[in-house]
């Protein structure tokens, strides 16, 4: 069986392509045949049946040799399309991970430490509930002390008076109560919280110096309030 075999790897070589004519395809075995010979689904036995006419044809030699480039390039295109499709996965996990790592948190509803370039969002609290609106340059708030903020990135939770309602807010950093262009300028979202309303807002005060400033608030399309803050 051995010495079978070993010739029919003989076989299996291009001088077997002319050496062997046999146009009439006389004792040839089915086409399906060569074609799972070329695929390796041939029983051993059963290929040994055939041995002694396949390494005398030079028709099935190159019928078993057009089928087996044919398995070659179904195994290469398998083989691209698999490797296409792992690198598709490894994409979306990629860009994934970037959304996650880099998305956008709206105003008021950032988790407690969100990165923007090199700062850190910090949380802050303003109680403004027991603030009078001040009504000209030189208003006073309804308490001795002015509240206060840090600058830099800031995640504010602004305690508003008890007449005031939930739902879209603007507000304003000004230096004066005549300007018409804030320094600053973000959008705020009140609720309300355990029976108070609280605005919930973020922004980067950066950019604007350490001093006394109004903050002004309004609700949709009403009338601004200021009230006098700080910041340091």
């Amino acid at each position: 069986m051995d010495n079978e075999l070993k010739a029919f790897e003989d076989f299996l070589t291009e001088g077997s392509r002319t050496a062997y004519p046999n146009p009439s395809r006389h004792g040839c075995p089915p086409q399906e045949f060569l074609k799972n010979l070329a695929k390796h689904k041939i029983p051993i036995e059963e290929t040994a049946a055939r041995i002694d006419h396949l390494r005398s044809c030079s028709e099935c030699f190159l019928d078993y040799t057009r089928f087996q480039d044919a398995v070659s390039k179904e195994k290469h295109r398998v083989r691209i399309i698999a490797l296409g499709s792992v690198a598709a996965v490894l994409c979306v996990v990629v860009i994934g991970e970037y959304i996650v790592n880099h998305r956008f948190v709206p105003a008021g509803q950032g988790q407690n430490t969100t990165k923007a370039g090199a700062q850190t969002e910090v949380v802050a609290t303003l109680h403004l509930e027991d603030q009078l609106v001040v009504r000209g340059e030189d208003g006073q708030a309804g308490s001795d002390r002015t509240p206060a903020l840090k600058r830099g990135l800031l995640r504010l939770s602004i305690y508003l008076p008890p007449d005031s309602v939930p739902g879209s807010y603007t507000l304003q950093i000004l230096p004066k109560l005549a300007d018409k262009q804030g320094l600053l300028t973000f959008p705020g979202t009140a609720e309300m919280k355990e029976g108070h309303p609280v605005l919930h807002a973020s922004a980067d005060f950066s950019g604007v110096q350490p001093g006394k400033y109004y903050l002004a608030i309004r609700h949709g399309n009403d009338s601004w309030r200021y009230y006098r803050i700080g910041l340091s």
